[in-house]
């Protein structure tokens, strides 16, 4: 939703008797009241559920809230009391990067048939001439493109800012897999629009480059860093076949979709090399907006009927897999027997 979309439903809200945790008596600042009326208006505009800083964002886009630290603070403070008291869901806003370790357990056989068959998925990317990455930059943003990289069985890599030298080696290991099996990678980056987010795409470039030079020859990552130094040579003239792309947060896309831009930190040492518009995290963009990017950039990419076959085929073995489910277990001990 646009901008000023945003600001003629404010109106119309304003317009409106102020939610229940807001009434008259409460003691909230009219400020805040406002607030809580606009937040509520964006999130029942989206069709996602949407994070904490996204929110922000679509607020300060529309006009609603200036893009000060302080306007995300007090947001974070009225959401919290807004959904205590019950006026708004809880799940209107999600925040991934929290995490819950508990086992998975099942209400008989019959649990795990039925939920077997729910979950049952294949490999839609097995016969498709290209293998994708999709990485992240945070947990938060990780969260919300890989509804779509799911939709195609896309892993979504979560760099959390400058990723572990292990967790790149991994991935380096399942690219140079791909490749051995006649696929082209390609790597799509999704990360915010600032010095540090720049240099976070191009460090994992440069070192999936060298790892997976490292791997394809039997050699050390220190060995091919040794051997690129002495020669003079760059690790992608070694690795063609690794596609790497920055899909998001562009400059073109800051200055497309009017995103708003603060100077980037004088005290970060990557700032000199910037060229960007401005700092601006990838939240900013709309949520629909970068969903859209992200299956625009895959779909250039694969071979879209082959990924019709695979989902036919998919839903075929899903349905027997669900009338197995609801065959009572004793009959199927006796046809097993």
């Amino acid at each position: 939703m646009s901008g000023d979309a945003l600001n003629i439903m404010f109106k119309r809200q304003r317009g409106q008797s102020a939610p229940r945790a807001e009434e008259a008596g409460r003691g909230k600042a009219a400020t805040t009241i406002g607030l809580g009326i606009d937040a509520r208006a964006v999130l029942v505009a989206s069709p996602y559920a949407m994070t904490l800083r996204q929110l922000y964002y679509a607020l300060v886009s529309a006009g609603a809230i200036p893009k000060v630290e302080g306007s995300y603070s007090k947001l974070k403070t009225v959401m919290r009391d807004l959904r205590e008291e019950g006026t708004i869901p809880w799940d209107w806003l999600v925040d991934h990067t929290r995490a819950v370790f508990q086992p998975r357990t099942f209400d008989g056989v019959e649990g795990l048939l039925t939920d077997s068959a729910k979950l049952y998925r294949t490999d839609l990317m097995r016969h498709q001439p290209v293998a994708i990455q999709l990485w992240a930059e945070s947990d938060s943003i990780g969260s919300v493109i890989a509804q779509t990289a799911d939709r195609y069985c896309i892993p979504t890599f979560i760099g959390r800012g400058y990723s572990a030298r292990g967790y790149l080696w991994a991935a380096a290991k399942d690219a140079v897999a791909a490749t051995r099996a006649g696929k082209e990678v390609h790597i799509l980056h999704v990360g915010d629009h600032d010095p540090s987010g720049e240099d976070i795409y191009r460090d994992v470039e440069e070192t999936l480059r060298v790892y997976a030079m490292a791997i394809d020859h039997g050699l050390s990552a220190k060995t091919t860093r040794g051997y690129l130094a002495r020669e003079q040579a760059d690790a992608a003239d070694f690795t063609t076949w690794l596609v790497c792309e920055r899909l998001a947060l562009t400059a073109a896309q800051v200055e497309e979709y009017g995103l708003p831009a603060r100077p980037p930190k004088s005290t970060d040492v990557r700032t000199a090399k910037f060229t960007g518009v401005g700092s601006v995290e990838v939240e900013a963009l709309p949520v629909g907006v970068l969903l859209k990017i992200v299956e625009e950039a895959i779909l250039d990419r694969i071979d879209v009927r082959a990924l019709e076959i695979e989902e036919v085929a998919e839903q075929s073995q899903r349905d027997i897999a669900r009338r197995i489910a609801a065959t009572p277990v004793d009959r199927l001990l006796e046809a097993s027997a």
